[in-house]
């Protein structure tokens, strides 16, 4: 997760963000200072870059223990099947609400139900742990080894964590892609887990009646660098104001759509058009290296940080 420091940086109409991310220090893994870019070749760019590493497995259970303090009531090992109206069909029985939010991931139920659009295309994602000890770096790799997407290292403590996300045709060869990166990384590993991740911005639409998008039901993720939790904490406090302010005052739950698009909106705009500036180099190692040695660390440290094209030229 990015420090506080650069979520102001990446969203700087997002308001305080501090609160959000006010995590217990026995909660996180490792403080990392650096993103380290290698290149096809295997060349390296640094670009300095705060943040810290966590395990959602323990974060998640302590964002809900704080939701139910607040008087939430959390249902485990509930699937929902349908929304229809202000009724929720779950397989462990039907719930009402005045307001439906969708947080169910990329292939949103919630979303299909009420016909808001879902995030596309996607990109099929593959991670396992690793043991072992490792630096201060968040490592990310470029080329063949995770066609279309990039490879990665993530520093935990006493592990990382190590995967690779890629175009959705490579789907199939996840599990073999992955192995070819530990087997060149010289780690082992057993168990993985997959996904899909939203890669090109957000859905056009996130607020239909009395249903609401957060997260990447409503594709808040940075294109750049695959990060959502961060977008996603901050759209999330954004539509909690916008549904607050419609139970007690009957304002229009559209605020929330004006309010994230303000927050976070043109920024993942301009995260989208160095995604598909940076695709046109990703079919060929060759031309990626060279891309990337004629760049530099500057231009990439932009990228990640999703500022305006270009802006490196003249800052």
């Amino acid at each position: 997760m990015a420090s506080n420091r650069e979520v102001e940086a990446l969203f700087p109409l997002a308001g305080e963000v501090a609160s959000l991310f006010d995590l217990p220090a026995s909660l996180k893994e490792a403080r990392t200072h650096v993103i380290r870019i290698f290149s096809p070749s295997g060349r390296s760019y640094d670009v300095p870059f705060e943040g810290y590493t966590v395990s959602r497995d323990r974060v998640d259970p302590h964002w809900a223990r704080l939701a139910e303090r607040e008087g939430a009531e959390i249902l485990t090992h509930s699937r929902v099947r349908r929304v229809r109206g202000n009724r929720v069909e779950t397989s462990r029985g039907t719930f009402e609400g005045r307001i439906v939010v969708g947080a169910d991931g990329p292939h949103s139920t919630v979303a299909k139900s009420v016909g808001l659009p879902s995030p596309s295309p996607l990109a099929a994602a593959i991670t396992c742990e690793v043991e072992g000890t490792f630096g201060d770096s968040l490592d990310i790799h470029f080329g063949s080894p995770a066609p279309g997407g990039y490879a990665w290292v993530i520093p935990k403590r006493g592990a990382a964590n190590v995967g690779l996300g890629v175009w959705p045709k490579y789907e199939g060869r996840l599990d073999g892609l992955l192995q070819q990166f530990l087997d060149h990384m010289g780690f082992t590993a057993d168990g993985r887990t997959g996904g899909w991740v939203p890669e090109m911005g957000s859905v056009p639409r996130t607020v239909k009646g009395n249903v609401l998008l957060v997260g990447d039901a409503a594709g808040h993720v940075i294109p750049t660098n695959g990060g959502g939790v961060n977008t996603a904490m901050v759209c999330a406090r954004i539509a909690g104001a916008a549904i607050a302010d419609h139970l007690q005052n009957g304002s229009s739950l559209e605020a929330y759509e004006a309010g994230w698009r303000a927050a976070v909106g043109s920024t993942l705009d301009v995260g989208v058009r160095m995604r598909k500036l940076a695709e046109l180099f990703f079919p060929s190692d060759f031309w990626l290296e060279r891309i990337m040695r004629v760049l530099g660390p500057r231009p990439m440290a932009t990228a990640i940080r999703c500022e305006p094209l270009f802006s490196w030229v003249t800052s």
